[in-house]
């Protein structure tokens, strides 16, 4: 099984097919196997972690919304009070989506962006924390600059354990199983629940298969 962790560069697309000839996507970064899927919820616009796997069960672990933790490091224009952050915070959690919004005491340490973000000096920036399960970056993007910050750039710098601290811009990482387990905090399966799981999701796979070739054979009768 394959595991890799890609920091994004801005204006990546976080898929392998191009919507457009001149966009760059993560097949620009590396050559994935074409077995892998990714996951998160990154839009071009943002930066940094990105995930991808081949393994089945693990990708249907994090795609749960309740294993997975994100943090997100966003610049914003103007220096938000702990009250204003509790208010973005308090916009951002839905029933089922809970975020904590907190300003960082340091500007953390980030490839650069290119191209690099609009400087005006006579407005301040402050780095802000963003801890969720389930994120929407055009969410908060919009949330905070409802409350006058607008964001400058949005960056997902840890999944879980998993963290950008060495990678640099465009930089793919190969994890081996072990690792990937441990870093997303998912307890790996047994090998007896591992092959019973295969059996499973194959059987499934197989029997979708027959359903669509049913209706496929029904949409073709006269």
């Amino acid at each position: 099984m394959n595991h890799f962790v890609v920091y994004k560069p801005y204006l990546t697309l976080a898929q392998f097919k191009k919507e457009l000839a001149h966009h760059q996507s993560l097949k620009d970064l590396h050559e994935f196997p074409k077995s892998v899927y990714t996951t998160g919820y990154l839009d071009s616009d943002m930066e940094g972690l990105v995930f991808l796997t081949d393994d089945v069960y693990l990708k249907n672990e994090i795609n749960k919304k309740t294993k997975v933790a994100y943090t997100l490091y966003a610049q914003v224009e103007g220096i938000p009070s702990n009250k204003e952050l509790l208010q973005v915070q308090v916009m951002l959690t839905q029933a089922n989506e809970t975020y904590e919004v907190k300003r960082l005491t340091a500007e953390p340490q980030l490839p650069a962006r290119v191209p690099a973000i609009r400087s005006r000096e006579n407005i301040p920036t402050t780095w802000v924390s963003i801890v969720c399960k389930v994120y929407n970056p055009k969410l908060i993007r919009k949330h905070l600059a409802q409350c006058g910050f607008p964001v400058l750039r949005l960056v997902c710098y840890y999944i879980n354990k998993i963290d950008a601290k060495k990678m640099g811009s465009g930089d793919v990482l190969m994890l081996i199983k072990a690792d990937a387990y441990r870093g997303l905090s998912i307890p790996p399966l047994s090998k007896t629940d591992e092959a019973t799981y295969k059996m499973t999701v194959a059987k499934q796979a197989k029997d979708k298969r027959k359903r669509l070739d049913l209706i496929k054979k029904k949409q073709a009768k006269p």
